[in-house]
């Protein structure tokens, strides 16, 4: 039968409507792509004829903008409107699923392949698979103190920071003479 790649590696990108997914295998007769030479397709196209069947069904996953394929490398842009959370899981079924030490190294993508992790009662993966990090500033007589972050979706402890001693030294009365 046919061997299945995987997706050994998944990386943000500086883009945040892309992923780039390392994959343990090299597309095979793909044309137009060799080395580090790659090529971009998108739904509706003619090239679709030309495209393995696992990388058409990326393609045609609802969400998905274009893909720019290299040899062992997939970059896939979604729309904007659409959420990682809902567009990545059928991907990496698409392409043979993701490889076991991508899947323990990697808690985020471990949830969003959960069992129920889309339902719409609490998407715990939507917000932090989007990047989205909660900032709140504590102030003091209008001076800042403590700075917290949280990441949405609650995956991580809120993580709490003290600003510096001059902002407290700032806010200390002043000495009287």
């Amino acid at each position: 039968g046919e061997v299945r790649m995987e997706v050994s590696g998944l990386e943000s990108t500086p883009n945040p409507h892309s992923f780039m997914l390392r994959l343990d295998k090299c597309w095979e007769n793909l044309p137009g792509v060799s080395g580090l030479r790659g090529r971009t397709f998108r739904p509706g196209t003619a090239a679709d004829a030309e495209l393995p069947a696992d990388l058409g069904a990326v393609l045609s996953v609802p969400g998905v903008d274009s893909l720019y394929a290299m040899e062992a490398v997939l970059t896939v842009n979604k729309f904007p409107r659409d959420e990682w959370a809902t567009v990545l899981p059928p991907i990496l079924t698409a392409l043979g699923g993701a490889s076991e030490s991508l899947l323990q190294s990697d808690q985020l993508l471990r949830l969003m392949l959960a069992p129920g992790a889309n339902d719409s009662a609490g998407n715990l993966a939507a917000g932090a698979a989007s990047g989205v990090v909660k900032i709140r500033l504590q102030a003091s007589q209008g001076l800042p103190i403590q700075v917290e972050a949280v990441g949405a979706g609650g995956l991580a402890p809120a993580q709490r920071a003290r600003l510096s001693v001059r902002f407290g030294d700032a806010m200390a009365p002043a000495p009287t003479a």
